[in-house]
């Protein structure tokens, strides 16, 4: 911290030279977080010096001030001012509550503050903070607003509801295709687990995705894509937008980086839009670098690390200020000088440098840092936001598990009939994002959500807000089991696919994105290589050892099992299967968490036995 403000001392007036004062106003909100006493250290240290010390209190409180705690995102009504159509904005409960003790929630409200960097919370500890709707007669459940229309006391109010004048921020609603308000109290507890400013809710995951890529694409874009996806969003892409809408696609291998920049540079620059794909795919279960495709603006240049190995998303997040960080991704494309760029000779850059070696060094020595080395690191330039696409991302297979969000993503889209439902009897969606572009979604004249109508039953709603409070400890079970199948059924010489095992193509990718204490997902792969075991292996699984069922979907409190390939794949040609990497006899299996682990095992490795998949299993177990 001391290196820090030394430095910041001394060269303080030079940086401001060549970056924009709010920038260093921001890297001096970061330094000052690091406790209560550092603000006044920075002060007493005169880091200020170089600018005029009212001009950067006030910046410094502006910054602060609008810092957000993730996953409190209320609804607000508000309009930002005549020209912006009187779209509604999504805020924080505590921006609410601080511009409430202003008095700015007023109509003459004129401009929403941009959003600072935030630090990582939690997904579930995010859901426990969103502010909680009690009944309306005291009960501890939210009522159920089940009526698709509103009334008001004065038809003046109407006529302000359809301006935008009036929202939901005051009980004020239109009409439920519009805004419901159970569906928006579970939008919130959706944007608060996915780290976003908001979030709504649809009829089901495939309308999720449907209108968020038809919010972003107008005829003749384009959209660059992951060729391993869900079938029916395969089958979205590649033939149904380019017929309906003239919206067209291309596949590429989203593992392959260089494959995607080529993508991007042969594809119609100014028309393309989109960069999507699954956080884990199904059913190969790849892991997307989300980072490196999106391009998330975290410390690039100038940051230490002490671990063991690189850090996870989520620590990196939480590295405290006096590991020096000064400047971003975003900041260093920003920056025309060369003093921004690491590539440039400047005797200052190696001095700064040497600096920082030595207080890592301190570091370890005083905070008694174990660690197999130090290394500074540089994340790789962002794919989708270097070449200004919105980045999409499906994570239905990976709730609490990752979080796109956090890790650079602009959009995450969900089915919750999956994991989230959690018992196969809801089909729902969600897309979560930016406030702007949620409320434009909702817009009355351009609105995807609002004119295609996916709308979610607020009955459904109702009952999605209640199991959302135990879905960590679901998912904790399904991804326990999972992997203990998985590296059991490796040791049987079996080729099983999951990412906690060390032998999957991305595992050390997994272990630096997953959120720590959810597991690496609560789906398996087994590749058979025929259709004929696969289909000898299920049937004996369902109707003699009665360890699952053959079924699609997944995230059910029992075993689900499928022959890829010829069901939710199927919408892909055997090319394009092939190209994917799904094999005639791959089996996807959504492991249950019914019955003792032990039973459930002995019941796989019967069927495994039976059918002589592993040799001398007694053996060799």
């Amino acid at each position: 911290m001391f290196v820090c403000l030394f430095v910041a001392k001394e060269w303080g007036s030079n940086l401001v030279g060549f970056v924009e004062k709010d920038f260093f106003c921001k890297v001096l909100v970061d330094l000052s977080e690091f406790s209560l006493w550092s603000f006044s250290l920075l002060r007493s240290f005169g880091v200020w010096a170089c600018l005029e010390q009212e001009e950067l209190l006030k910046k410094m409180e502006a910054l602060t001030e609008v810092k957000l705690g993730m996953g409190s995102v209320v609804m607000t009504g508000r309009k930002r001012g005549r020209e912006d159509g009187g779209e509604y904005v999504l805020q924080s409960e505590q921006q609410q509550q601080q511009q409430q003790q202003k008095g700015l929630l007023s109509q003459q409200s004129t401009k929403k503050k941009p959003l600072l960097s935030q630090q990582w919370v939690d997904p579930v500890q995010g859901m426990a903070n969103v502010r909680h709707e009690f009944g309306e007669h005291g009960g501890v459940n939210m009522s159920i607003e089940a009526s698709t229309t509103f009334t008001v006391l004065e038809p003046e109010t109407m006529s302000k509801l359809f301006q935008g004048a009036l929202g939901p921020d005051r009980d004020f609603y239109i009409y439920s295709r519009h805004f419901n308000p159970t569906v928006l109290n579970l939008s919130r507890q959706m944007a608060a687990m996915e780290g976003t400013e908001a979030a709504y809710c649809t009829s089901s995951g495939m309308s999720a995705i449907s209108a968020i890529l038809m919010q972003l694409c107008s005829s003749g874009d384009h959209i660059i894509a992951s060729s391993r996806l869900y079938g029916g969003t395969h089958a979205l892409l590649a033939h149904f937008l380019p017929r309906t809408s003239n919206i067209t696609t291309t596949f590429v291998d989203i593992e392959d980086l260089d494959a995607v920049r080529e993508a991007l540079k042969k594809a119609p620059g100014s028309t393309t839009k989109v960069l999507y794909f699954e956080s884990m795919s199904n059913p190969q279960l790849t892991v997307a670098d989300i980072p490196a495709l999106s391009g998330k603006q975290t410390p690039t240049v100038f940051c230490a690390c002490v671990s063991q190995g690189f850090p996870s998303s989520s620590q990196k997040a939480q590295l405290p200020p006096y590991i020096i960080m000064l400047f971003t991704s975003h900041d260093l494309h920003s920056c025309t000088s060369p003093l921004a760029w690491p590539t440039t000779i400047h005797s200052w850059f190696f001095f700064f440098y040497s600096i920082m070696l030595m207080m890592m060094m301190m570091m370890m020595i005083f905070k008694r840092v174990s660690c197999w080395g130090m290394q500074i690191f540089v994340d790789p330039t962002g794919i989708g936001h270097d070449k200004g696409l919105t980045v999409v991302v499906d994570n239905t297979f990976a709730p609490l598990s990752l979080s796109p969000a956090r890790l650079g993503a602009d959009v995450v889209v969900h089915s919750m009939s999956k994991f989230i439902c959690g018992a196969s009897d809801i089909i729902a969606g969600a897309v979560c994002g930016p406030a702007d572009l949620v409320n434009s979604m909702m817009d009355l004249k351009q609105g995807s959500l609002m004119l295609l109508g996916p709308t979610m039953n607020p009955q459904i709603a109702f009952q999605i807000s209640l199991r959302l409070p135990h879905l960590g400890i679901r998912m904790k079970e399904h991804c326990e089991r999972a992997l203990t199948y998985a590296q059991r059924l490796k040791k049987l010489g079996l080729k099983v696919i999951y990412p906690g095992l060390p032998d999957h193509p991305q595992h050390e990718l997994m272990k630096t994105l997953v959120n720590d204490g959810y597991g690496y997902g609560g789906v398996l792969s087994l590749d058979l290589e025929t259709t004929e075991r696969a289909h000898d292996l299920m049937r004996h699984l369902q109707n003699t050892s009665q360890f699952g069922w053959m079924a699609v979907s997944l995230g059910y409190h029992d075993t689900l099992m499928s022959c890829s390939g010829s069901t939710t794949s199927s919408e892909l040609s055997k090319e394009e299967q092939a190209t994917a990497g799904i094999s005639a006899g791959l089996v996807r299996m959504s492991i249950g968490f019914t019955g003792s682990m032990e039973k459930r095992w002995s019941q796989l490795l019967d069927a495994l036995t039976s059918l002589k998949l592993v040799p001398d299993v007694a053996a060799r177990w």
